[in-house]
């Protein structure tokens, strides 16, 4: 099974919904805001729903869009604290290795 969504989805999805508006999630990642554009419209569309409520001051998140944002950001933290524990282990010289739930 493959994800439809990879991290560049997921972290666009997080920047809207802090930011508030496509153009502002896009300065937040370094992107223009026709490639967020495009980057949301392909993940509503490999989802097959709309994630945003377009409107004259913005977007808001639908209830699939706040769904995925929880998500998200839990995935997204998680994965930089791996990353984090992979780079500090190689650093030292060590393997960790983490067993349980």
């Amino acid at each position: 099974m493959h994800p439809r969504l990879g991290t560049n989805h997921l972290s666009l999805l997080i920047a809207l919904a802090e930011a508030g508006s496509v153009a502002a999630a896009g300065t937040r990642l370094g992107i223009t805001q026709s490639a967020a554009s495009h980057r949301l419209r392909e993940a509503e569309r490999r989802l097959n729903t709309p994630l945003v409520r377009r409107g004259p001051t913005g977007v808001t998140l639908t209830e699939e869009g706040e769904r995925l944002y929880a998500f998200a950001d839990r995935f997204l933290r998680e994965l930089s604290r791996l990353e984090q524990d992979i780079e500090r282990t190689r650093a030292d010289g060590r393997s960790l290795v983490r067993l349980g739930q």
